[in-house]
């Protein structure tokens, strides 16, 4: 299925060459046709006909490139409402997990760890953008963090946290590593000389 895919791809590329190419030509011999016929117009009709012409050229191509824009800006708005019910779902999980034992709550089980982590996996794979799931897969790969020391395994969650803050639109700029960490790790300075 997925070579299927390259394979279409790659003709929908070629496609998109000869369609441009054709329409290059077709181009060149309009702006040729004009320009012949402006050239044995006077000049009296010629001046306003070019001066009618670049103003109502200027108005389409700017009502099409706004157009584009706010659909654009229409399609991620509509994927950013999509995408931050799954991330806030996920992060209450998560801190439900890693704050357990100082809210008194139960820590969830295996199975239920497993579950959301599924449909964490599931629903990224629909809404979520090319750095959010090479982060995933990483945090995936580590696993329960054997052979990691106790801050490379929260520094891995912590590069999540970062995707997840810029894939729904945030800027991480001015935010340093173990910023994020410092919001549930109050110790985390001490931590960090201790290992």
């Amino acid at each position: 299925m997925y070579y299927q895919y390259m394979g279409s791809r790659e003709s929908g590329r070629w496609s998109l060459v000869v369609g441009l190419v054709v329409l290059a030509v077709f181009a060149v011999g309009l702006v040729g046709g004009v320009w012949w016929a402006l050239t044995r117009l006077p000049a009296t009709v010629a001046a306003p006909t070019v001066i009618g012409s670049a103003t109502v050229i200027v108005s389409v191509v700017t009502v099409l490139i706004t157009n584009q824009r706010n659909r654009a800006r229409e399609i991620e708005n509509d994927h950013r409402r999509q995408k931050i019910p799954v991330y806030e779902g996920f992060l209450e999980f998560l801190f439900s997990v890693l704050l357990a034992d100082n809210t008194g709550r139960k820590r969830p089980s295996d199975k239920q760890m497993i579950q959301v982590f599924s449909d964490f996996t599931r629903d990224i794979t629909l809404w979520g953008g090319p750095e959010l799931i090479r982060t995933w897969n990483e945090v995936r790969s580590v696993g329960d963090g054997e052979g990691l020391s106790g801050i490379e395994l929260v520094r891995t969650w912590e590069r999540l946290l970062f995707a997840i803050r810029e894939d729904i639109g945030h800027s991480n700029k001015g935010l340093a590593k173990d910023d994020l960490l410092r919001l549930f790790v109050n110790d985390l300075d001490e931590q960090l000389t201790t290992e």
